[in-house]
């Protein structure tokens, strides 16, 4: 890993402070006791945002089935240096994808899961002119819900933990509500339920 690192210091990856491993790891530990993988029955997991796979670590650990997903830009030097340590650390390939509104997340198709994970997204982006509303919003719940199990459950975290909710829509904040959405904080948990009831 040492060499991963020098490498992508010199080439001028913005990333590289994930190798703060301490905090990195303190990170999932703290994801992965929210949602009490360490007492759970063993969960097939998705992971949209995956990143260095640090938090699949942890659950494989536990006995879970991971996967995790992320953007592929061969341009990109940092994509290029998330795709290389998740190589690293896992024996299975990771899903090269990202999720773009309007369309399906790129996964096999018959492929379910227990739970979805998207930890510090951005692909929203609450900071472009050009954010995602309720049509986008509601349009990716949907998605989620074609490769979630019937009691599988979708945990989102959103970037910038201090003023998340302030960067939601209105009506984004009313469709996860009528998705019996719980907020905390950052973090919004829906149930497969709560989305397939969504109007």
């Amino acid at each position: 890993m040492a060499d991963i690192r020098e490498k992508y210091t010199v080439a001028g990856a913005g990333y590289v402070k994930y190798f703060d491993l301490p905090k990195t790891v303190e990170f999932a530990l703290n994801r992965a006791y929210r949602l009490n993988l360490q007492r759970s029955r063993p969960l097939r997991i998705l992971d949209l945002g995956c990143g260095f796979g640090v938090f699949g670590l942890i659950a494989q650990k536990w006995g879970h089935h991971y996967e995790g997903l992320d953007i592929w830009l061969p341009d990109s030097v940092d994509c290029r240096l998330f795709r290389e340590v998740y190589a690293t650390l896992h024996t299975a390939p990771r899903i090269d994808g990202g999720i773009q509104r309007f369309r399906p997340i790129p996964i096999p198709d018959g492929e379910s899961f227990d739970l979805i994970t998207a930890f510090q997204i951005v692909f929203h982006r609450f900071n472009q002119p050009d954010p995602w509303g309720e049509d986008e919003w509601r349009d990716l719940l949907r998605a989620t819900a074609t490769k979630l199990n019937p009691k599988g459950v979708l945990m989102l975290h959103f970037s910038k933990p201090d003023r998340a909710e302030s960067l939601w829509p209105e009506s984004v904040k009313k469709l996860f509500v009528q998705a019996a959405a719980h907020f905390d904080g950052p973090y919004v948990t829906i149930t497969h339920l709560g989305i397939v009831n969504l109007q």
